[in-house]
């Protein structure tokens, strides 16, 4: 059986720390991971990558800073015609984009402040750094609602994949016995937390995001 596509996050930050505490999180919560240490590099992985669901993106990096990928994100996705798979849409909906910054979210901006940029650019939202788990969850709910289910049925298919291989192993008398890692959901399903950290959000939940 061929293995499942599992959904991804784009995480754009040029500081390690920063995308590894927030990859460990995404991966917790049953996601594959994309990272990217720039603007450059996050378009790049966009149009070279399937399966990504949500962007988790800085706005301070070199190269090409947040706020000019969040503009440019969105010029590609308006051009982009393909799905990843049947069960994790890219162009049916917009994708999430959630700008993440330690910056004041009330510091002045070109003319603006750091949020109201920031959403003008193309941002979903705007969070303060440092992401907590529960914050994730927040805006994972609130735009991409079918998360719980592409990511449990991902995990589900890949632990039959798994079972069938096992037994076709001892079918065919295979001597030594096999382990086999399967990633699954280790996350209890909860009511939405209320978002303590200060949070800018601009467009109306995915609703279009259905299976």
């Amino acid at each position: 059986m061929t293995a499942p596509r599992r959904p991804k996050i784009l995480i754009v930050d040029d500081i390690t720390l920063n995308r590894k505490i927030l990859a460990h999180i995404c991966t917790k919560l049953g996601f594959g991971i994309v990272e990217a240490t720039n603007g450059l590099e996050a378009c790049e992985a966009f149009t070279r990558e399937d399966g990504i669901v949500a962007i988790f993106l800085d706005l301070k990096m070199p190269l090409l800073d947040g706020w000019k990928t969040a503009r440019r994100l969105r010029q590609l996705e308006s051009t982009c015609t393909t799905c990843s798979s049947d069960r994790i849409p890219r162009a049916k909906s917009r994708l999430p984009v959630i700008a993440c910054t330690s910056t004041s979210l009330e510091e002045a901006y070109e003319g603006a402040t750091v949020s109201s940029s920031a959403l003008s650019a193309g941002a979903d939202e705007v969070l303060m750094k440092p992401m907590r788990i529960s914050t994730v969850e927040l805006m994972l709910d609130r735009y991409l609602p079918i998360w719980r289910e592409i990511t449990t049925t991902s995990s589900k298919i890949a632990s039959c994949s798994c079972t069938e291989s096992l037994g076709s192993a001892a079918v065919a008398g295979a001597g030594a016995p096999a382990s086999v890692l399967v990633r699954q959901f280790s996350g209890p399903i909860l009511p939405v937390p209320v978002l303590t950290s200060t949070a800018y959000r601009t467009s109306a939940p995915g609703a279009a995001w259905s299976l």
